[in-house]
């Protein structure tokens, strides 16, 4: 138990300013005479959590918030326990006690901390004052937890939400406060099942191990009558004790709650027919035996009646395999943003979510009043141990990064992420593409207040087909955009033999990876189209070029309005595109309007003893020459023009950051599976912009020398003497 006078015993306390260290060396940590204590109107009800705003309740009189007539620093999160005469005390004493207590967890608790109002909801409150956990003792009162708290009752009060998936860094606490959530609501709620799945069902059972710990510990009027049970191993139940009767003598049952806790092997179907009403998926990230975005919506229809939503799920995670389970972890994730919910607002997956950051409430960075001390501190900070901070938690883990090889690195990173980009890096060791340097690209995109990206559509001009294509801006649009064209370059192309040819050939090249059929009967395969645009390398100004510049990744209604808006993106640009030809459907589109001047043929550098003489337009992607070759081509790309740029690229003696600012196509090459192409729709189009880009290049170079000074001024050098040309 917590006092007011043994809370800071590991310190000598020189006055109500000042202190010592544990040591005895002395520090100026705070000057508390400067700290002026919140006044309940100034309390901010409406927070930002994450991407959601959550509204907390209205504050109370300041007379009636814990702490408010003690000096600002004696005001912390104190844990409201019973005396230690506490069963000799009257009836009516005990059970006023037991009541403040009880309200509090239904409630919720205000209390003055270090000046501040804060409020805990109630689950937060049981679990700082009665959760006790493997350390002995229970969690201290820390700002990073409150916010988790928030936003999980913001879950249970939304109407249209199944819950919250919560994704941080390792060793956060997440199991401990998921196991809160489970106990806290069915030791309250009659005729409820509350459920519990890991990655394997050792995992689980140990989980379950660690709420019963808890049980064991609370005080009696936290724990409801259960079956008698005193060390339950498989499931939790607060269900009447068994007893005999004797022959011939009536039952009496006792009132009791009838819900319980249990937890289940990891495969998809176990909780299937179950009516749960709440649902634990732990470290779903790491599940690598099952498909757990299959599994959540088998789990999902059991916390619905009808329509209702009438249970609530929490998922927890690091993400440390995401070639394994975190593929399925980032589906949930993906399709759990509200920036992209239904018109009801209701998100894909039913979920909110929430990413942590590893340096916010990173264990030993918090003050004594248990905020997190992320940056580093203008004056030295006491944490909780009696420490002194003269660096924040960011600085900390910054420098543990320092030194670490690529793998070791992107290890340190999936375990303790900066960022959501970080917790879904792919592990370096099996990745094809140079993971460090998207990854890098990733983060400074991510850094800029604002990038050079404009969302829009290609039209025809005044409606007309075959006239010109204009780009015209709009938030839905199809194409994202990081630079157009000159003026004069937009729809360049010459004639010939009728056909219109593309005539920025030189300057641009595109990739296409269509889909053919408008409703495929296996949704999970239900690609995008991909197209990309890379502007070719420009020896003259490489800090300019050799960078994707088009973005196109999108499924239309119908595969016909996707080949249309293919034929647009080439005339704009005035470029060639290279089409994967498996899907021949927009090859043959291109031909039937007249187009195929835009087409590419296969590049000669994926050619075969079989494909040499082929002449039909695009590649296929189904040999392994092929899919070999673009792999290494846009591996190539990326370690070279992706990330920070090596002088030795660009010839300008310093290192600076490459143009390609299209997240979605970065973290897919981060992603990338060779084994598993269909889900890759912008890894195959980039790669086959890549491909194009080397091929024509290169022979257009060598074929056309009044095209080349263009590009590179011509010298004639005999013996001795020099002569431009």
């Amino acid at each position: 138990m917590i006092t007011l006078n043994d809370r800071h015993k590991q310190y000598e306390k020189r006055s109500k300013r000042f202190y010592t260290d544990k040591l005895g060396e002395q520090h100026i940590v705070f000057d508390y005479s400067k700290v002026k204590m919140q006044e309940p109107k100034s309390f901010k009800r409406e927070r930002k959590i994450g991407e959601h705003i959550v509204t907390l309740p209205e504050c109370p009189p300041k007379k009636e918030i814990a702490n408010y007539d003690l000096p600002v620093e004696e005001q912390r999160f104190y844990r409201n326990l019973p005396p230690d005469n506490f069963e000799f005390l009257p009836k009516e004493e005990q059970l006023d006690f037991m009541r403040t207590d009880l309200r509090r967890r239904l409630n919720g608790f205000f209390f003055y901390n270090n000046g501040r109002i804060e409020y805990m909801t109630g689950i937060h409150y049981f679990y700082c004052t009665h959760w006790v956990i493997d350390t002995g003792d229970t969690p201290e009162w820390r700002d990073s937890d409150r916010d988790i708290f928030y936003l999980w009752k913001h879950c249970e009060e939304n109407e249209l939400c199944h819950g919250l998936v919560y994704l941080t860094n390792r060793r956060s606490g997440k199991t401990l406060i998921s196991t809160v959530i489970l106990y806290e609501y069915a030791s309250r709620n009659e005729n409820s099942i509350c459920a519990l799945q890991s990655k394997t069902e050792a995992d689980a059972k140990n989980v379950m191990r660690k709420i019963v710990g808890s049980w064991k510990k609370l005080p009696q009027w936290n724990k409801p009558t259960d079956i008698g049970d005193s060390n339950p191993t498989k499931e939790l139940r607060f269900e009447a004790p068994k007893q005999r009767s004797s022959k011939g003598e009536k039952k009496v049952y006792k009132k009791v709650l009838n819900s319980s806790i249990t937890f289940g092997a990891s495969t998809e179907e176990f909780f299937d027919g179950y009516k749960l009403k709440r649902y634990l998926a732990d470290e779903f990230g790491k599940t690598m035996s099952v498909d757990v975005l299959r599994r959540w919506y088998i789990v999902k229809e059991c916390l619905n009646v009808g329509r209702k939503i009438v249970g609530k799920a929490l998922f927890t995670t690091t993400v440390e395999e995401l070639e394994r389970g975190g593929l399925g972890c980032k589906k949930i994730w993906d399709k759990s943003n509200i920036k992209k919910a239904k018109p009801d607002g209701a998100t894909e997956s039913g979920m909110f979510r929430i990413f942590k950051p590893a340096w916010y409430g990173f264990e030993g960075f918090q003050d004594a009043y248990g905020y997190s001390v992320c940056d580093d501190p203008e004056i030295p900070v006491v944490n909780k141990d009696g420490d002194i901070l003269t660096r924040g938690s960011k600085t900390y883990l910054l420098n543990q990064r320092k030194g670490l090889d690529l793998y070791a690195l992107q290890s340190h990173k999936r375990k303790y992420p900066f960022s959501i980009h970080e917790a879904f890096t792919a592990n370096a060791e099996e990745s094809v593409f140079a993971v460090e340097k998207l990854q890098q690209q990733i983060d400074y995109n991510n850094l800029q207040t604002k990038l050079p990206l404009r969302r829009g559509n290609l039209v025809w001009r005044d409606g007309q087909r075959d006239t010109a294509v204009d780009f015209v801006e709009t938030e839905s649009g199809r194409w994202v955009m990081s630079q157009l064209p000159d003026i004069d370059e937009r729809n360049n192309y010459t004639i010939k033999n009728g056909v219109r040819k593309p005539a920025n050939v030189l300057k641009y090249a595109g990739g296409v990876d269509p889909f053919s059929h408008d409703n495929p009967t296996d949704k999970s395969k239900k690609s995008d189209g991909a197209c990309y645009i890379l502007k070719k390398l420009d020896p003259l100004n490489p800090t300019i070029s050799n960078f994707f510049v088009c973005e196109y990744l999108y499924r239309t209604k119908t595969s016909t309005m996707f080949y249309e808006d293919m034929i647009m993106t080439a005339h704009f640009f005035g470029t060639e595109l290279l089409i994967e030809n498996n899907k021949i459907g927009c090859i043959n589109y291109f031909k039937m309007r007249g187009m195929h001047g835009f087409l590419s043929r296969r590049p000669s550098i994926t050619a075969t003893a079989n494909s040499v003489k082929q002449k039909e337009y695009g590649i296929p992607l189904t040999g392994s020459v092929a899919r070999e070759t673009l792999v290494e081509y846009l591996a190539n790309y990326i370690n070279d023009w992706v990330g920070e740029l090596n002088p030795d690229n660009h010839g300008y003696g310093t290192r600076i950051m490459s143009a390609n600012y299209f997240n979605n196509q970065l973290e897919q090459c981060m992603n990338f599976d060779v084994n598993a192409w269909t889900k890759y729709d912008a890894v195959v189009a980039s790669g086959l912009a890549v491909l194009l880009s080397r091929s024509k290049t290169k022979k257009k170079l060598s074929e056309d020398k009044s095209n080349v000074s263009n590009y590179y001024q011509m010298y004639n050098v005999k013996g001795n003497k020099t002569t431009r040309l």
